[in-house]
């Protein structure tokens, strides 16, 4: 009885103290697991985002490896070279009947909104022998009311490249670009976590349009009684095999100048007592070249 009369227990004020306490550490594990949430969701968005870039990249980067061998009409495979603007040309998947392109060529363009985040695709198609000018716009993406290229792609979001370049080159001459490089930086929420990701990508242009190689050598001299020299150049070639024109100089090649003589093996004199230089130009049909220079000294 005496116990059940007992009034001993936890008083008003510490069971206020007790509540106050677990409503504290219960609001803490809640914030806590609220911030995780957060935190998983705006990961698992950025990482969702890496991979839309990523497989945009993987798709310019196959456009590019099948890019249009170079042909007379179209030497180029790269005609427009800008940090955030790309245009070249590839094969296209089908070739609508009756076209004359034979190669089924097409001009793709890759280029950078940097105001609303977004990389845009777009292209030109022709069933023409010849190939249409290339669309001056540097408008991106240039409307398809306004001619030559076709409606823009979003094909990329989330690209906070701002002024960063998007591509970079290995040449400044667009004839003698034979890599592309892309650097794109992805970021959901720049004014949150995570940080942006960078995504590179190195591409080689195997179809590209490369430079000749120049091989200059005396392959005779006769110093009596005419004091001739003649010049071989059979060890020049251009990269995809096509034909080259070859030209020969005496001294340096200046504007302006006429060739001493056509031709990969020409007999040049007679020529006076003393040291003479002779420079080989060579010129695919793109109009690239390359030079290559010998001194020839008659006693």
């Amino acid at each position: 009885m005496r116990r059940l009369r007992d009034e001993a227990g936890h008083t008003l004020v510490e069971l206020l103290t007790a509540t106050g306490l677990l409503s504290v550490v219960i609001g803490a594990t809640l914030g806590t697991l609220s911030q995780f949430e957060r935190t998983s969701n705006s990961t698992q968005r950025q990482n969702e985002a890496q991979q839309e870039v990523r497989r945009i990249t993987d798709k310019l980067a196959q456009e590019l490896r099948s890019g249009a061998s170079p042909i007379d009409a179209q030497p180029k495979a790269v005609e427009r070279g800008e940090p955030q603007d790309l245009v070249f040309q590839t094969v296209a998947s089908s070739k609508p009947v009756g076209s004359a392109n034979e190669s089924n060529t097409r001009r793709v363009r890759y280029c950078l909104d940097p105001v609303a985040d977004l990389l845009y695709t777009q292209e030109q198609t022709w069933v023409t022998a010849a190939p249409p000018a290339l669309p001056a716009t540097t408008q991106c993406p240039q409307p398809a009311s306004a001619g030559g290229w076709s409606a823009g792609v979003a094909a990329a979001e989330n690209v906070v490249n701002d002024a960063r370049a998007v591509f970079t080159y290995n040449a400044t001459d667009l004839n003698l670009v034979t890599a592309i490089s892309t650097r794109l930086f992805v970021d959901i929420d720049p004014a949150q976590r995570p940080l942006e990701s960078v995504l590179e990508t190195g591409i080689f242009l195997r179809n590209q349009n490369r430079r000749p190689v120049a091989v200059a050598r005396i392959a005779q001299i006769n110093q009596e009684p005419a004091r001739r020299v003649q010049m071989d150049a059979t060890g020049s070639q251009d990269p995809e095999g096509r034909a080259l024109e070859f030209y020969w100089y005496e001294g340096s090649i200046s504007a302006g100048k006429a060739p001493v003589a056509n031709g990969a093996g020409p007999i040049h004199g007679p020529l006076s007592v003393g040291s003479h230089t002779f420079t080989l130009q060579v010129v695919d049909p793109a109009g690239l070249t390359d030079t290559a220079a010998f001194t020839v000294v008659v006693s």
